[in-house]
């Protein structure tokens, strides 16, 4: 089937933002210009997108002028009786300024995990119903411009596919400053909070590691999607020490591009050797990082 092009255009847009996906389901490949600056957007398991907040103009905080508070189906769903029409979102209120390119990711049972300035939690489209979660430790906002990043953690028969998320690194800034009194040399947080999404595990609420430094901007890769992490390493890389996103500028110091490990905690056996071809390309990936940063050095 030859790939198909979509031009989606949803009136009245004055600022308009390039989104390039595929729907699997129908092979189609298409491309949709959409108003909403700095939204996220996520594929469900029908293999529709779910387009989630955003603004309606650019802007390097958001506002409740501009504000873009609702989740939006693509193709359009009638969710609820939306008729296919953005679906308001108190959360997306509730959690300005700093509510930018939210977290979001589904998890086993198509609910939706959503985490965006210093709040998480658990959205379920099909019936438009929203679980809160705790709010994330120590006041550290997590979402643009206070940029963490946040993932979800390998899912395996260990763990019985339980979901359990990871988010680290932003900023405990406040999101009421005016960005021109904004500073690039603002301390980023260290923290990472981590949350299995079970009963249990929400009641526990979440649990905090600290990385090796504070880390605005990064992001994240497991062991589930990359062989040369095959045992549950995650890699939080391409991060920064200070600074909001967009305010850093070559005058600044130490912008060097940071990266650290969080290695799996401690389980009741040990770890199986890897395939070995796993662990010959796991050898040269390693290698090859190993000289690199060296050279940087």
């Amino acid at each position: 089937m030859e790939p198909r092009a979509l031009l989606l255009r949803i009136p009245p847009a004055s600022v308009w933002r390039n989104l390039v996906g595929i729907l699997p389901l129908s092979g189609t490949v298409f491309t949709a210009l959409y108003r909403d600056e700095k939204a996220h957007e996520r594929r469900l398991q029908d293999g529709s997108l779910l387009i989630i907040g955003g603004s309606n103009a650019a802007s390097f905080i958001n506002s409740a002028t501009i504000n873009e508070p609702s989740f939006e189906h693509y193709p359009p769903k009638n969710i609820q009786g939306s008729n296919g029409l953005p679906i308001p979102s108190k959360f997306l209120n509730d959690t300005l300024n700093a509510n930018l390119f939210p977290i979001a990711y589904l998890l086993p049972g198509g609910k939706v995990f959503v985490a965006a300035n210093q709040q998480a939690m658990l959205y379920d489209w099909r019936s438009n119903s929203v679980q809160n979660l705790p709010r994330l430790p120590n006041g550290v906002r997590v979402t643009y411009p206070l940029t963490g990043t946040g993932i979800l953690l390998p899912l395996t028969y260990e763990n019985n596919y339980t979901p359990t998320m990871l988010i680290c690194g932003g900023q405990a800034n406040s999101d009421t400053v005016p960005p021109s009194q904004m500073s690039s040399q603002q301390t980023a947080s260290a923290q990472c909070a981590r949350m299995e999404l079970s009963t249990a595990g929400i009641q526990a609420g979440w649990s905090v590691d600290m990385m090796p430094d504070p880390r605005v901007m990064p992001d994240a890769v497991s062991g589930s999607f990359s062989p040369l992490f095959p045992h549950g390493l995650t890699l939080c890389r391409l991060s920064y020490p200070t600074a909001e996103f967009s305010s850093l500028t070559a005058a600044d110091p130490d912008m060097r591009v940071r990266l650290a490990f969080m290695f799996p905690r401690s389980r009741s056996r040990a770890l199986p050797p890897p395939p070995k071809d796993t662990a010959m390309r796991s050898n040269r990936s390693a290698n090859l990082m190993q000289t690199n940063l060296s050279s940087e050095v």
